[in-house]
């Protein structure tokens, strides 16, 4: 665990090191990444591929993360380009590298989805500073959530800049791959807890 001590040369931020305990997929950075559950490492070990000494090192993707919780097993948000493992590929399986688990960093949200990518895009109302961000499951990165309330218990990830809204258009006016059904943005987010 590193703790950033105010000496102006970095973010104040708590970062902690993991190991990509996936199956196959690589871990990019600015993706959210949870704890592997005690069942789950029991049920590695059982299978062969890994130990009980992983556990609270061991991490994986939304997706992936057998009975996660945001609330419980939430990690941090990846960083994988401050090591040896490089940014274009992720972590990959196996990999050791570095979640931002306190403070401001960059994270992949999820602006909207659709169906096909023949479908149209609709329209979704902008991003403010302080709204929650959950994770999403089809991509593993983050979107945004309109369920927190002012006076409820703190979410743990919350928008740390505001983000404009987006008009519907049509699916040739996809601004990220051809074929894609989710157009993603990266935005500054706060993590309130560890």
């Amino acid at each position: 665990m590193r703790y950033c001590q105010i000496q102006g040369r970095e973010t104040e931020r708590v970062t902690v090191s993991f190991k990509n305990a996936n199956a196959s997929l690589a871990i990019l950075d600015g993706m959210p990444v949870f704890m592997n559950t005690y069942n789950q490492v029991q049920t590695d070990v059982t299978a062969g591929t890994s130990n009980e000494e992983n556990l609270g090192v061991d991490v994986r993707t939304y997706s992936t993360a057998t009975g996660s919780s945001i609330g419980g097993l939430f990690l941090g948000i990846a960083k994988v380009n401050n090591l040896r493992t490089p940014q274009s590929t992720g972590c990959i399986v196996g990999d050791i590298a570095e979640a931002v688990c306190y403070g401001f960093t960059d994270a992949i949200v999820v602006r909207r989805t659709r169906a096909a990518s023949t479908d149209t895009w609709a329209t979704i109302a902008s991003i403010g500073a302080g709204d929650q961000l959950v994770p999403e499951t089809g991509n593993n990165y983050l979107t945004w959530s309109a369920t927190f309330a002012i006076g409820a218990a703190a979410p743990p990830i919350v928008a740390g800049q505001s983000v404009a809204s987006l008009a519907t258009f049509g699916s040739s006016a996809n601004t990220n791959a051809v074929a894609a059904t989710a157009e993603t943005v990266r935005m500054k987010v706060f993590i309130c807890r560890m």
